[in-house]
């Protein structure tokens, strides 16, 4: 499919009806979301905010987004940290800038199981989940500056983090108002056994991706389990 005249896209989403939507990170007043139809119509267009980290949309068409740091200097639906769009592009639900919940100030990590959102972000590190309207803190994550997770509602694994640690993964489970660590943490390393450089992740519920170059990797959170079991 060829889309003459689109936005230079940083994240690219699936949308029912065989649509796509393509966002640009940065954006200054203007627009930076598209829908495109499958025979290569621009559908509509909009604004989700400036310095966008994450977008994910749900089976269901609707649209997550996460800000860094830099969206706190602006206005609107990015100074949440956290929001959630219609696939009409207009803001449908916003994190709660309240005591109540920990405080966003860069979401350094988003996943989607299903139609629900979690999250854990700087400074404070809680894993947070939002099902329908309604915000769950976890409490503080077993590991502080993970930049992604991979869940599947009850269990799962932080990604990455500072440093050397780029590499560490952190299994964890979650109840009501908990998250703990679930075993040893272990390094995430292609089939070969060589470290992963220079690569692009993506996290889809309990699916992880890894992109290097043309070449695209897949494991989960059962794959990752076989491997604690075997060390």
């Amino acid at each position: 499919m060829q889309l003459d005249g689109c936005i230079r896209p940083s994240f690219v989403q699936p949308l029912p009806g065989d649509r796509i939507l393509l966002v640009r990170a940065r954006n200054h007043g203007g627009v930076n979301a598209e829908v495109w139809t499958c025979d290569g119509h621009r559908e509509r267009h909009g604004d989700l905010g400036d310095a966008i980290a994450h977008v994910l949309t749900t089976p269901a068409g609707t649209i997550w987004a996460g800000y860094f740091d830099e969206a706190m200097a602006g206005s609107g639906p990015q100074t949440h940290g956290l929001a959630r769009f219609t696939a009409a592009l207009e803001p449908d639900w916003l994190y709660p800038q309240r005591p109540a919940m920990p405080e966003i100030f860069d979401c350094y990590a988003l996943n989607l199981a299903e139609e629900t959102a979690w999250t854990c972000a700087y400074t404070p590190f809680h894993l947070v989940s939002v099902t329908a309207d309604t915000p769950t803190d976890h409490g503080r994550a077993p590991y502080r500056g993970a930049h992604a997770l991979l869940t599947n509602g009850v269990t799962g694994a932080f990604l990455s983090g500072y440093g050397p640690e780029y590499d560490l993964v952190t299994p964890f489970q979650t109840e009501a108002a908990t998250v703990t660590a679930a075993g040893e943490q272990i390094r995430l390393v292609l089939p070969d056994g060589m470290e992963i450089r220079r690569a692009r992740t993506f996290c889809r519920g309990p699916e992880l991706h890894v992109i290097i170059g043309e070449t695209w990797y897949r494991t989960d959170l059962e794959l990752l389990g076989d491997t604690r079991r075997q060390r």
